[in-house]
């Protein structure tokens, strides 16, 4: 797969792996991670990119400001055929 050059922009470049997939299981394990996202310009483009792959693991990590509970239900509003932005609000509020 091609590097995608949006992935230059990306708040993360650079940062600790560890950030975006903790190993903690409590609540607040993805907090840091997210308050990164928060302001990343590449934010969609990021969340697509893991959406899109159709082999990806969604128990791990932060990808695009979400946690992996927010994606499965992002990837149910998108095939409902919300856009990312509709996805994200109505899932904005789904449980980490």
């Amino acid at each position: 797969m091609a590097v995608q050059a949006w992935r230059d922009n990306a708040r993360c470049v650079g940062m600790a792996t560890e950030i975006f997939f903790p190993e903690s299981l409590t609540e607040a394990r993805f907090d840091k991670a997210l308050s990164i996202c928060a302001s990343c310009p590449v934010k969609d483009q990021c969340l697509m990119l893991v959406i899109e792959l159709d082999d990806v693991d969604d128990r791990w990590g932060v990808f695009g400001e979400t946690t992996p509970k927010q994606r499965r239900h992002i990837r149910y509003e998108l095939q409902r055929g919300l856009t990312v932005t509709q996805a994200r609000k109505k899932c904005a509020n789904v449980k980490r």
